[in-house]
This record gives C-alpha cells, sequence and structure tokens, in this order.
C-alpha cells in the first residue's frame, strides 16, 4: 500500500535533446484556464541543455492574469502523453 510506481519512459521523451532529434511536439497545459502553449524545445535546450526533462516539471501560465501551473504533453503520433511523474 501507498507504493510508489515508478514509470519507465521511452528515450525519445526522456529528455528536452531527445526530443529535439526525434521532432516530438510538446504543448504545456493549464488546467486552470485550459490554455494550450507550444513549447519551443529549442530555447529550451539552449536555457537548460539539451540534458533538461520535462517529465514532472510544472511552470507558470504565460496566460496574463491567470496564475496557473502548466504541465507538459508530448504528442506521439497523434495522442498526446502527459509528461507526469505517476504516483
Amino acid at each position: 500500500m501507498g507504493r510508489k510506481v515508478q514509470r519507465i519512459w521511452p528515450k525519445h521523451l526522456q529528455t528536452v535533446g531527445e526530443m529535439l532529434r526525434q521532432n516530438v511536439d510538446v504543448f504545456a497545459h493549464c488546467p486552470k484556464c485550459q490554455t494550450d502553449f507550444e513549447v519551443d524545445l529549442e530555447t529550451l535546450a539552449i536555457l537548460y541543455t539539451g540534458h533538461y526533462s520535462l517529465i514532472g516539471r510544472h511552470g507558470k501560465c504565460k496566460r496574463r492574469g491567470c496564475g496557473g501551473r502548466v504541465f507538459f504533453n508530448a504528442r506521439i503520433h497523434t495522442v498526446f502523453v502527459p509528461l507526469l511523474e505517476e504516483k
């Protein structure tokens, strides 16, 4: 009971650099205002290095006045996969 399950992520989703190499589309979603934003992986690779991971990360919503927290989704074919840690 209460055991944390560790998800094994495919290599092409583990780092920003790998997502860039595999042309993975990434979007940030804010549950508060229901807005989706395209994520610029090239900028993230420059700012945080290509080894940076979006798995389990959250950021501030870019929509003016929202104040929500976004989580990241990767598009694989036609399906969006939330980059969240499982509990």
